[in-house]
This record gives structure tokens, C-alpha cells and sequence, in this order.
């Protein structure tokens, strides 16, 4: 019995046009060898999502800085991104975080809104909350390759049944 191409070639990964510096996937190609694509385009949620998935699949990238940030000042605006999610059904949030979890600890210097110990406890109680799966991974070439491995997934497990992905 053959198997079903689960991932299309190309790959299009859709960036949302409000991220500053996004990923181009250069070098990197999907599991089977697919090529991957980058569309820009505005999201409901996130930063990173995979056509034929926006409304189930939405990564959040952030920098050391701009995590203290969007967890300081911007704060209301970022849970409201999660709430958002949480109340459209999606079905994958990934939060990909471009350093390792002892940088955390370690605040940046024009962070005085923020104390490491809160930032934790932020990101653990909503990665429960908004069932957010959070990733801390650097430098940025390693988030970028778990963020495409992470829309690949999300691609072949919530299309792989009649094209919508339900059990």
C-alpha cells in the first residue's frame, strides 16, 4: 500500500507581515526534501503558520528582549494574542524563544520592568493556561529549523484526515 504524501512540495510557510525579521528557511528543506516557500501575509495569531493550517497552527517568535518586553509593557496585548487564540480553537500554539532558559534568567540590562523569577512564572502559568508550547532554543538558525519542523508537523497531523486533521 503506498503511503500518502502528507507534506506538499512546496512547503509554504506563512510569515505575518508585522515580524521584523523573519525567517527565509534558506539551506532548509522539509523532511521528504520538499522546498519551502515563505509567503507574507497577516495572521490572526503569531508570527509563523503553514498554509492550509492558519487557523490551527500559530509560533510565536521572540529575542531575549523583546520576551522581557512583550511580558513588561506589552504585556496586555500578548496575553490578548493567546486569548484570541485560545477562544478561535487553535489547536498548536508553539512559543519559539531565541535563547536558553539560564539567558532568561539573566535579564537584559534595559529590562528593569521585568525580573527573571516573574518572566518564568508568566511563561510557565500561561503554557498551561493557553496550552502554549513553550520552546528555548538558540541561537537563531536552531529556532529557525525547529519552527520549520514544528509547521511540518503541525501540517501532517492536522491535515492528515479528509484534509481537516479531526480524530
Amino acid at each position: 500500500m503506498a503511503r500518502r504524501k502528507l507534506i506538499p512540495d512546496p512547503l509554504t510557510v506563512i510569515a505575518d507581515t508585522r515580524e521584523q525579521l523573519p525567517y527565509a528557511f534558506n539551506g532548509l528543506s522539509g523532511r521528504g526534501g520538499q522546498s519551502i516557500e515563505v509567503v507574507r501575509r497577516k495572521l490572526n495569531v503569531g508570527d509563523y503558520s503553514v498554509a492550509g493550517c492558519e487557523e490551527n497552527c500559530a509560533i510565536e517568535r521572540k529575542i531575549l528582549s523583546d520576551l522581557y518586553g512583550s511580558l513588561g509593557k506589552g504585556r496586555a496585548r500578548f496575553q490578548q494574542e493567546w486569548e484570541r487564540a485560545r477562544d478561535a480553537g487553535y489547536k498548536y500554539l508553539g512559543l519559539v524563544i531565541e535563547t536558553d532558559l539560564l539567558s532568561i534568567l539573566k535579564p537584559p540590562d534595559h529590562s528593569q520592568r521585568m525580573t527573571p523569577l516573574s518572566v518564568i512564572r508568566t511563561i510557565t502559568s500561561w503554557s498551561v493556561k493557553y496550552r502554549i508550547c513553550v520552546w528555548t532554543v538558540g541561537p537563531r538558525r536552531a529556532a529557525e529549523t525547529l519552527t520549520l519542523r514544528l509547521l511540518e508537523f503541525c501540517y501532517a497531523y492536522y491535515r492528515r484526515r479528509d484534509g481537516d486533521g479531526n480524530d
